[in-house]
C-alpha cells in the first residue's frame, strides 16, 4: 500500500521535491543521459506511482519532505548550484 505523495516540478531551473505528511520514501538520480529521475518505494510521485523523468535543465535541487517518516535516497547526481534538504521533525 502506498504511504504518501510527492510533489515534483521544475520551475526556473529549480527541481522542487515536497512531500506531504505521509511517510515517504524518494529515490533521486541521474540517468546516463543526465536526465533527473524521481522515484518513490511506496510514495507516489505527483500522484502516479511510476518514476517520473525529468529532461529540463536543472541548475539548484530542493527537497523539503515535510512531516511523516520520511527518506531520501539521493545517488549520482551532480547539480551546478547547490543542492538543499529542508527538514521538519517528524
Amino acid at each position: 500500500m502506498l504511504a504518501g505523495n510527492v510533489h515534483v516540478l521544475v520551475n526556473d531551473a529549480i527541481l522542487l521535491v515536497v512531500g506531504d505528511e505521509l511517510d515517504n520514501q524518494v529515490e533521486i538520480s541521474q540517468n546516463a543521459s543526465v536526465d533527473f529521475v524521481v522515484g518513490g518505494t511506496d510514495t507516489t510521485i505527483n500522484g502516479r506511482s511510476e518514476p517520473l523523468v525529468i529532461n529540463d535543465f536543472v541548475y539548484h535541487v530542493t527537497i523539503a519532505l515535510k512531516d511523516g517518516n520520511d527518506t531520501a535516497l539521493v545517488s549520482d547526481v551532480a547539480v551546478r548550484s547547490k543542492f538543499q534538504f529542508l527538514r521538519r521533525a517528524g
